[in-house]
């Protein structure tokens, strides 16, 4: 679980740009967030996220879900310390779950790859096993991630769905569908930068522009409580003045 000083650090870092776990809420592709909600977060505005049970546990078993990936190849994966930033769209940035350095028979290192941990509780958006299929929230941000690692030609899912079902997939790099993601991306980023919102799209978008006042209660002055009076014989002068 973060303390206090890790989790404020952490909000501190996401308000620096765009991460991969954004990208999809900036597409408009996001069950959990709108595009207007991640600009709020962006500026500082947006509503407190409190820690699931489900976001703590499926920390605590990401280490060994990467370690079961590893272990199947033979190869080494870490957890890389700090975000990837990209050179080309800079507000993109991307903490990625494990990076494998993959090695030839002599032992020579002939590439890496990135590899996104998941823990579901249930199979749905997930398809056949060794496939492409993973659900589309997830598709973006694996190609928010390669926009941030040029090196990168794909994206491995390491998934463990309910407690024992684990499962790979792979999403191979597409350039173009990377340009258009970073041009939707981008869009939103100088509205972050203008503090211009994005329009509104669901009723709780609504309520979060348009908040509704409560009263406050407040002492009233000597000058207030004459006019309250006041207003009082002015409103009783008015009933009988109509009822004549």
């Amino acid at each position: 679980m973060q303390t206090e000083v890790e989790r404020k650090a952490w909000l501190e870092e996401r308000r620096k740009g765009i991460g991969a776990s954004d990208a999809a809420a900036a597409c408009g592709l996001s069950k959990w967030m709108t595009p207007l909600q991640l600009y709020l977060d962006k500026i500082g505005e947006g509503l407190p996220v409190d820690e699931t049970p489900d976001m703590r546990w499926g920390t605590l078993k990401e280490g060994v879900v990467l370690l079961e990936w590893a272990t199947r190849r033979g190869v080494f994966a870490s957890k890389p310390d700090l975000p990837f930033v990209s050179g080309r769209w800079p507000f993109a940035r991307a903490n990625l779950d494990g990076i494998a350095m993959i090695t030839d028979a002599g032992g020579n290192m002939v590439g890496s790859r990135i590899i996104e941990v998941k823990c579901s509780r249930s199979d749905a958006g997930w398809g056949e096993q060794g496939t492409d299929e993973v659900p589309e929230a997830y598709r973006i941000q694996a190609l928010h991630q390669m926009a941030c690692c040029q090196w990168a030609d794909r994206v491995e899912f390491a998934v463990l769905i309910g407690a024992s079902d684990y499962r790979e997939y792979t999403v191979m790099r597409d350039d173009a569908a990377i340009e258009s993601l970073m041009m939707i991306e981008a869009r939103l980023w100088q509205r972050v930068l203008d503090r211009d919102p994005p329009p509104p799209t669901t009723a709780e978008d609504v309520a979060l522009l348009h908040p509704v006042s409560r009263p406050i209660a407040r002492e009233a002055t000597p000058d207030v409580v004459e006019a309250v009076a006041t207003i009082g014989r002015i409103k009783a002068e008015m009933a009988d003045l109509e009822k004549e």
